[in-house]
């Protein structure tokens, strides 16, 4: 039986675990936090407290204040984007469920629309991991809007 060392310390890239890079704290409501868990609190995958979440850090004051205002930025477009598409997919599904012999289209937009919730889900759950974990996760097109806003 293999026992471990005590007195030798767990090697993150050995043990399978992640290594977490810190970058510093940011401040919310007078309380400091790491920024690498304030940003990941930005990708929270449900859509209304990931916005508040990102407003929240993208006006504290942080130590590494680019990173955390980026993601704060790039995480509350995702989130206004998804309100957006399934405000109008149910708004398509409500209507199409009012017509009598199309009705059965509005099961069907209304399964895409739960389907892009689950997808939202799972991506939002994955970057949410990876800020962090330090990775610096770039989407196209929002983030060359975020970059503006983060400087």
């Amino acid at each position: 039986m293999n026992l471990p060392n005590p007195e030798s310390k767990p090697d993150p890239q050995k043990d399978g675990g992640p290594p977490v890079i810190s970058f510093g704290k940011t401040t919310i409501f007078d309380k400091p936090v790491d920024t690498n868990v304030a940003t990941a609190a930005c990708y929270v995958p449900i859509p209304p407290l990931n916005i508040v979440a990102a407003v929240l850090v993208f006006m504290s004051p942080s130590d590494n204040n680019r990173y955390a205002r980026f993601h704060a930025v790039q995480s509350g477009l995702l989130g206004i984007g998804l309100l957006v598409v399934t405000g109008i997919l149910n708004a398509v599904t409500g209507t199409l469920a009012m017509i009598p012999l199309i009705n059965l289209l509005a099961g069907i937009v209304g399964l895409v629309s739960l389907l892009l919730y689950i997808g939202y889900f799972a991506f939002s759950a994955k970057l949410a991991y990876d800020c962090y974990r330090g990775q610096n996760t770039r989407l196209p097109y929002l983030a060359a809007v975020a970059d503006e806003f983060s400087k």
